[in-house]
């Protein structure tokens, strides 16, 4: 070992860089080197255009799966496309029955947690607008029925104020006046007017098919019957029958004294009657009644040559509002065409034909201011100016059209309940 040592060390020692330095061909350890290096580079080069052309193909590969995978999603979002917001819960039902079964979901089975997910989402909803469109419906029902009962008391009240106005104008007969101390709305007014009209009416009809019951069994015996229309005809000839047999009513003719009025409604009468009429010196007229309205068949009456057809009827119209009603009353050299005499109230009725001048009709005023506390002078709605121009110094003056005169008339008489 030590001798290797030894050896080494001679060896360094003779060792002579210069010449060692010169002994060296540098020319081709610089071509040798050259080469080394130019491999080397192009090694690198021919590495990096390899990475670089490897990413690039699977950038581009990497792009065209994302766009088709962003195809895919937006194609399949449009087949599960639900407008939840507007639908009903059974439109949300028919639509995912729909989406359910088009055939192109089975090209997205890669999309299976998502369709699933949207499945559930969409039973959910379902689930809950069934309950929140049940609370609506019960809540629109409870409104409902309580508008409902709402409705039913209201209408049950009219029709206790209709009633209750109809039995009033029942009692009153006559199917136009209302009572002074209740208002009534227009609707109740108009359903009680025309209930007592067609009341009033059926009981007209009624006493017609009953007088002709009377005279066919004046000819006929009570065993029989004649062939009758209606079922209410055959009623009441039946009834009419058995009053007959009873003796509340009597099949026999009117004799001559039963015409004794001097005023009767041709529809009151029949015909043998209206002959009788004639023949005991009654005229026929047409008229209207107080109310305005053209009475049936007119009038019968049997009036003094001086005095008007229209001023008599109204006379008589007017005496048939009370029992207490006298026609030609006098009182201190002078005539009321119709008066009523009692303790608490004495009313008398002038109808103005337009005949009398304003000294005769001051006068009748003045007369009536002294012996009556009401005075109420019936004209036409053409005179009806002058004629409150003419008697306006006069308190117990009432210048009123017929229709307004009746009124006026069986107010005073609820006024002073006579």
């Amino acid at each position: 070992m030590q001798e290797e040592i030894l050896l080494f060390v001679e060896t360094v020692a003779e060792f002579d860089p210069a010449s060692f330095l010169s002994s060296i061909d540098w020319l081709r350890i610089g071509i040798i080197v050259g080469i080394v290096v130019l491999i080397s580079c192009t090694l690198v080069g021919m590495i990096f255009m390899i990475r670089r052309f490897y990413y690039l193909n699977v950038g581009e590969q990497k792009e065209e799966g994302k766009k088709w995978d962003n195809n895919q999603r937006a194609t399949l979002q449009e087949i599960l496309k639900i407008d939840f917001d507007r639908l009903s819960s059974r439109g949300i039902k028919e639509k995912l029955a729909d989406i359910k079964c088009n055939k192109f979901l089975r090209f997205y089975g890669n999309y299976q947690p998502e369709i699933d997910e949207f499945y559930q989402k969409a039973e959910k909803i379902i689930t809950e607008r069934e309950i929140e469109e049940e609370r609506i419906r019960q809540y629109e029902r409870e409104a409902e029925e309580r508008e409902q009962r709402l409705e039913e008391q209201q209408e049950r009240k009219r029709q206790e104020l209709v009633q209750g106005l109809f039995e009033f104008k029942i009692a009153r007969k006559n199917s136009d006046v209302l009572p002074l101390d209740t208002v009534y709305p227009t609707d109740v007014i108009t359903a009680a007017t025309r209930k007592a009209k067609n009341y009033f009416e059926e009981q007209e009809e009624n006493k017609q098919i009953a007088q002709k019951a009377v005279k066919y069994y004046r000819h006929n015996d009570l065993d029989t019957i004649p062939h009758l229309e209606t079922e209410k005809e055959k009623r009441i000839f039946l009834e009419t029958n058995e009053k007959i047999k009873n003796g509340e009513t009597e099949a026999r003719e009117v004799k001559s004294e039963e015409l004794s009025k001097h005023f009767y409604r041709a529809k009151d009468l029949d015909e043998e009657l209206k002959r009788k009429a004639v023949a005991q010196g009654f005229e026929h007229t047409r008229g209207i009644e107080l109310d305005g309205r053209i009475c049936g068949g007119g009038f019968y009456i049997r009036r003094h040559k001086n005095e008007s057809a229209y001023h008599f009827c109204m006379k008589h119209l007017f005496q048939e509002l009370h029992q207490k009603m006298m026609v030609e009353y006098e009182i201190a050299g002078r005539r009321a065409d119709v008066a009523l005499i009692t303790e608490s109230l004495r009313l008398a009725i002038e109808i103005e034909s337009g005949t009398n001048n304003a000294d005769q009709l001051t006068a009748k005023a003045q007369w009536a201011e002294e012996h009556f506390d009401h005075c109420v002078l019936v004209c036409s709605r053409e005179n009806l100016a002058k004629y409150k121009e003419l008697l306006k110094d006069y308190s117990k003056m009432a210048c009123l059209t017929t229709k307004e005169a009746k009124e006026k008339v069986i107010q005073l008489l609820n006024s002073y309940k006579i």
